[in-house]
């Protein structure tokens, strides 16, 4: 059996974001519009933390990640559009 290290215990930054929820891929390509794609191009790019919620490999999004990047497209597209 090989031993695993112990686990870090959170920050009270990894609590705040967790505290305000989560959502699984389908839940959250469903309340935002985003495609599967971008949400697992953004898990892999670190735009999103995740973590694996069962055996089968479910994925937990932060909300609050995904607030944030939406915000961020709003205000990329607010930016263009009054340069126009």
């Amino acid at each position: 059996m090989v031993a695993q290290a112990p686990i870090a215990p959170p920050t009270e930054a990894d609590l705040a974001i967790w505290a305000q929820g989560s959502r699984t891929v389908t839940q959250a390509r469903e309340e935002t519009g985003l495609s599967r794609q971008e949400l697992f191009a953004g898990m892999e790019d670190g735009t999103f933390r995740y973590c694996v919620k069962d055996a089968k490999g479910t994925r937990l999004i932060a909300w609050a990640d995904i607030v944030r990047y939406l915000a961020s497209l709003y205000a990329a597209k607010r930016s263009a559009t009054s340069r126009k």
